[in-house]
């Protein structure tokens, strides 16, 4: 007799998920786990944001001051001019972009340079045209060369600290075309020669020609003034302007308004303050510019300050 088993009943596994208190729990305890994470891991994070926004304003206060620097060390000698009002300080200096040696009238002639630089003439230049005219006595200047427009400065000496001129060797005298001073424009470059619209060097009086033979070559842009909020003033832009003549008052106090109006400045940095000064040396053949910089950042509960000396080189 066959015995056939009996088929088994398979269960299946009895399904079970959380219950409401078993998910209270379990929200429960991950909330103070990311409380206490939080705790920990706030601080570093806000100490990383700080240092990342401390370091960019370290590095734009840096660029800054570096640009200005450059800017500095390439015056003209003896024509940085540092004024405040209170509320702005402005940092004023003429250009230079280059410059070389002229043949003096008593010097033998070189190879390639015949035309001296007159002193001792003051005939018109329409009568005897080569009195406008000079040679530059070795390698002419390159990268940038001299261009019409520019200006040939021989022998400043700028001015005193209280803005008395050493007239006629002052190139901040008003006016593009200046008379009886040390700067003449340039109309024309032709190989080594040199040719102005005027010789206001053979109207001097008396003649202040240079001992060493030296000229600096300033740009067509002319003169350039930094304006910057003063210390203890909200801070504000440092702006840059440039393009705007020559004016025999500094461009600060009395003259900014003259001088900078109409012309449309470069932002350098924003939210900023300075504190400048200058002093020369009793020989007027070298000087010192301090310039303390301090940046805000934009909800201006934050600042860096850094602080840049430039030598000047006031040899005319």
């Amino acid at each position: 007799m066959n015995m056939k088993p009996k088929p088994q009943l398979h269960r299946r596994p009895r399904q079970r998920g959380f219950t409401l208190i078993e998910m209270i729990m379990t929200m429960v305890m991950m909330a103070i786990l990311a409380g206490i994470t939080a705790v920990f891991i706030s601080g570093p994070v806000k100490g990383y944001l700080d240092t990342v926004r401390r370091g960019d304003l370290m590095d734009t206060a840096d660029l800054t001051l570096r640009r200005l620097a450059d800017e500095i060390r390439m015056t003209l000698p003896n024509s940085l001019r540092i004024t405040e009002n209170g509320a702005l300080v402005y940092i004023e200096f003429i250009p230079t972009i280059a410059g070389g040696a002229y043949l003096d009238e008593y010097s033998p002639p070189t190879a390639g340079s015949t035309k001296p630089l007159v002193y001792s003439d003051d005939t018109s230049c329409a009568t005897v045209a080569d009195n406008c005219k000079f040679d530059v006595v070795g390698a002419m200047p390159a990268n940038p060369a001299i261009d019409a427009g520019d200006y040939i400065v021989v022998y400043n000496l700028g001015q005193d600290a209280n803005q008395n001129r050493y007239a006629p060797a002052d190139a901040y005298a008003t006016g593009d075309d200046c008379s009886a001073c040390n700067r003449a424009k340039v109309t024309d470059v032709t190989g080594k020669t040199v040719t102005l619209a005027a010789n206001v060097f053979a109207q001097q009086a008396p003649p202040l020609p240079s001992p060493y033979h030296r000229f600096n070559v300033v740009p067509k842009t002319r003169a350039v003034t930094f304006v910057c909020p003063a210390t203890g003033n909200v801070p504000g832009s440092l702006l840059r302007y440039t393009d705007y003549g020559f004016f025999a008052t500094a461009a600060g106090p009395s003259g900014a308004i003259a001088a900078l109006a109409g012309k449309t400045p470069a932002i350098v940095a924003e939210r900023a303050r300075c504190a400048v000064s200058y002093t020369a040396s009793a020989s007027q053949r070298n000087g010192l510019m301090s310039i303390r910089l301090t940046l805000f950042n934009a909800e201006g509960d934050e600042s860096v300050s850094l602080m840049r000396q430039v030598h000047l080189d006031n040899t005319p």
